[in-house]
């Protein structure tokens, strides 16, 4: 799907333009409901506007319209739509315009959800799209939703000389308050630096580093602190904000699993594990705490790994993480660091290979433990 973006300068409303080849009789998909479709074509005929109807996505509180626009199998469809923007966390100001899924500013839900997204937006030069590719002979930003574990065309442009910028070893932390995020930045940068440290004393090496980049977002609408991939966005300084750090730079050695497919639970589980690791060894008793609350859910849980159908799960980021904490119950926290490096031995994760490296390292008891939940 391509979307071209374009922005009022004086009020928080958008104008967008999106084209795609249908895979179907029909297409639906949803918007916020102050976005009005405007035009549609497919296959270069004019179509009806639609009317939609409300429609709800928890546990987003935006509200919704849902829409429908028939057609056939490798038509072309192109549809326009404007209006204002709306929902939580949503800022457009001087220094910062930010808004994301959570506000539903782009086609979501139903059919949406298999199309990636690759939006341009105009380039005059005054912003930095976060996470975004300058295009400087077309004057364009581009981002893409593709190779995402999380679908969020997430919109974050920060004006140009405006913003303080801290860098260390792959960790950039931005922020344009500093009697209120200086500190904190200085802080994130340390403990970054700490924790990649305890990585390469647990696995040898730095891994498959990936660039992350955490911006504190001015005072403003609600509170929250949110993950995307190699992305952290704060209003707030979390209680759990270095474990949140741990998990995402513990990517480096547990992301070469198919995130499209139920094998993500590979990339889930080696990051939130090196976190707790990490924790284990910084806070042993904050370790213990979490490890309790860890056991207490998985003991109600059916800890199945893949689907029936071999989905992408929903629950992708907690089952093998409570996996792992009943082997870490039974077997001991060394078990999983083994389960840990036998996973980041591996060009291409994947669970049989996981399992015959740890076969092949004399850990079949172990082998034998992620085996049975595989098909529970």
């Amino acid at each position: 799907m391509d979307l071209h973006l374009e922005m009022s300068d004086s009020e928080a409303r958008i104008h967008a333009r999106v084209s795609l080849t249908m895979r179907g009789e029909a297409f639906r998909f949803a918007l916020a409901s102050p976005l009005k479709i405007e035009s549609a074509r497919c296959g270069g005929r004019e179509l009806p506007l639609p009317e939609g109807g409300d429609y709800r996505m928890p546990p987003l509180p935006t509200e919704l319209r849902a829409y429908t626009f028939a057609g056939h199998p490798g038509a072309e469809l192109e549809f326009e739509y404007s209006g204002a923007l709306s929902g939580p966390l949503l800022y457009y100001r001087r220094e910062v315009r930010h808004f994301s899924l959570y506000n539903c500013w782009y086609p979501v839900a139903f059919d949406a959800e298999a199309e990636p997204v690759d939006v341009t937006l105009p380039d005059g030069g005054e912003w930095e799209l976060v996470q975004g590719e300058r295009d400087a002979e077309r004057g364009l930003w581009r981002y893409t939703t593709r190779g995402r574990t999380i679908k969020d065309c997430n919109i974050l442009l920060l004006r140009r000389g405006e913003w303080t910028r801290l860098e260390s070893g792959g960790v950039s932390v931005l922020y344009c308050e500093p009697s209120r995020a200086a500190a904190a930045a200085e802080e994130a940068v340390r403990q970054c630096s700490e924790i990649r440290a305890f990585y390469r004393s647990l696995y040898g090496h730095d891994g498959e580093l990936r660039d992350l980049t955490l911006v504190y977002l001015p005072e403003g609408p609600g509170k929250a602190a949110y993950m995307r991939d190699g992305l952290v966005v704060l209003t707030i300084i979390p209680d759990d904000f270095r474990h949140l750090l741990a998990h995402e730079l513990g990517h480096a050695h547990a992301c070469r699993a198919d995130f499209g497919s139920w094998e993500d639970w590979l990339n889930e589980a080696g990051a939130e594990w090196s976190a707790l690791l990490y924790e284990r060894e910084v806070d042993p008793e904050g370790f213990e705490q979490r490890l309790e609350v860890l056991l207490k859910i998985a003991g109600w849980r059916s800890l199945r790994l893949r689907p029936e159908d071999g989905s992408h799960p929903d629950d992708v980021h907690e089952t093998g993480v409570l996996l792992f904490a009943k082997i870490c119950e039974k077997y001991g926290p060394d078990a999983v660091r083994r389960i840990l490096l036998s996973l980041d031995s591996l060009g291409r994760q994947d669970t049989a290979g996981l399992l015959a490296e740890l076969r092949r390292r004399g850990d079949k008891e172990l082998a034998r433990e992620i085996e049975a939940h595989i098909d529970v």
